[in-house]
C-alpha cells in the first residue's frame, strides 16, 4: 500500500473523491457545458497542488482544483504558449467564481488567484 495523506480520484464531470486515510469528502463538479476536455486532468491535478501548497487545506484546494478543471473543460484548448491563461484569470474574477466556490464550502475565505 502506499503511504499518503491524501488519495484523490478525479471523477470529472462528477467531481473529486478526496480520503485522508480516516474520513473522506466528495466535491461536486461545475455544472458547466464540456467544449473540449483536453488536460483537464492534468489543470485539476496542476491546481490541487498549487492550491493545496499555498494553503495547506486539501478541501479547499480541490475545490479549487474543480472549478479549474470546470473552466478548462469550457473552452477550446488554451494555446500552448500559455497566452489564454490570462484571460482565464480574468474570467475568474469578472465571473466572481472564487465567492461561489467558497460559499459552497461554508467560508468566507476567497481562493488564490
Amino acid at each position: 500500500m502506499v503511504d499518503a495523506h491524501y488519495y484523490v480520484i478525479k471523477l470529472g464531470g462528477r467531481g473529486a473523491y478526496i480520503y485522508d486515510g480516516k474520513y473522506y469528502f466528495c466535491l461536486p463538479a461545475f455544472d458547466v457545458k464540456a467544449v473540449d476536455t483536453t488536460a483537464a486532468g492534468d489543470a485539476f491535478t496542476s491546481a490541487l497542488t498549487l492550491e493545496y501548497l499555498r494553503c495547506g487545506d486539501i478541501e479547499r484546494a480541490g475545490r479549487y482544483a474543480n472549478l479549474v478543471g470546470a473552466m478548462t473543460v469550457g473552452r477550446a484548448a488554451l494555446a500552448a504558449d500559455g497566452s489564454g491563461t490570462q484571460k482565464v484569470c480574468k474570467d475568474i474574477r469578472n465571473k466572481d467564481l472564487r465567492r461561489s466556490a467558497a460559499s459552497s464550502e461554508g467560508s468566507e475565505n476567497n481562493l488564490y488567484i
